[in-house]
């Protein structure tokens, strides 16, 4: 047993000496993209040129569950350069100021399908639809859709299929093959992937706003590290500060969102990054 602390301590100083920070991502364009172009890759870019103090290295794309593993390390400085979450639910992790913050997440169905959601407005109400045994959705293990939605799928999620070794290009294959009858998803990513599928498919897809996301309002991102990373995240929430750091992802993230929402985003990122 003495062994083991002695030798846990010696791994944390050799750690902590080195300063080495990894960075993790997922599959999610256009945040985080194979290439590192999305404007989540564009945000751990930044961080890592900011955090001069600090070693870098990068992990590269991981499943959700993976990262969160790694964030539960207590000896590792392990860091995801923005997620949309409550800080809250980050039990401990270490989360950092405001990143960015984009509009909620909402539903993708078939629009041939439409009639069986009975929306308002283009408005479902998805405690309805978990309470609907007829309709199966699907999702990433352990994603995150909004504090509200987050509680109700695990609570009522039986009838939600969650995949973490799906691409994010998946769901909508697997959509059309009716795996499912709606999957989770953001307007910032809809629009990516909508224009990735082939010509003839892009017009057999529709979305659905979520009532619970209406009123919790956007998506908030903040990094998060492990335990091991404090001096990290203060580090980040000081870099987060920087207008210029803030313009450099600001500029990429606004012009993947629909043309109605692209100046109101603008101007709340602007407001809120690093508070």
């Amino acid at each position: 047993m003495l062994l083991k602390i002695i030798l846990s301590i010696l791994a944390f100083n050799i750690q902590a000496s080195d300063n080495l920070v990894t960075w993790m991502t997922f599959d999610y364009a256009p945040i985080y993209q194979s290439d590192r172009s999305g404007f989540g890759d564009i945000v751990s870019k930044q961080l890592q040129k900011c955090l001069k103090d600090f070693k870098h290295t990068n992990l590269g794309s991981s499943s959700l569950p993976r990262i969160f593993k790694n964030l539960d390390s207590n000896l590792t400085m392990y860091c995801l350069p923005a997620l949309g979450t409550d800080p809250a639910e980050q039990k401990g992790r270490l989360a950092s100021k405001l990143v960015f913050t984009i509009p909620n997440a909402f539903i993708v169905v078939r629009k041939s399908d439409l009639g069986r959601f009975k929306a308002i407005n283009n408005r479902v109400s998805l405690k309805s639809l978990l309470q609907d045994k007829k309709l199966l959705g699907g999702m990433v293990e352990q994603g995150t859709y909004g504090i509200e939605v987050n509680s109700l799928l695990r609570d009522h999620g039986k009838n939600v299929l969650k995949r973490n070794s799906v691409s994010p290009m998946g769901f909508y294959k697997m959509l059309l093959q009716k795996r499912f009858d709606y999957f989770f998803e953001y307007p910032i990513s809809f629009l990516y992937h909508i224009q990735s599928l082939p010509a003839e498919q892009r017009g057999q897809f529709a979305y659905l706003y979520l009532e619970e996301n209406e009123k919790s309002g956007a998506i908030k991102a903040y990094a998060l590290c492990s335990k091991a990373s404090k001096a990290v995240i203060e580090k980040i929430n000081s870099c987060l500060k920087n207008s210029e750091l803030q313009k450099t992802y600001i500029d990429e993230l606004v012009e993947h969102l629909p043309v109605d929402l692209r100046e109101d985003y603008r101007r709340l990122n602007s407001l809120l990054i690093g508070k």
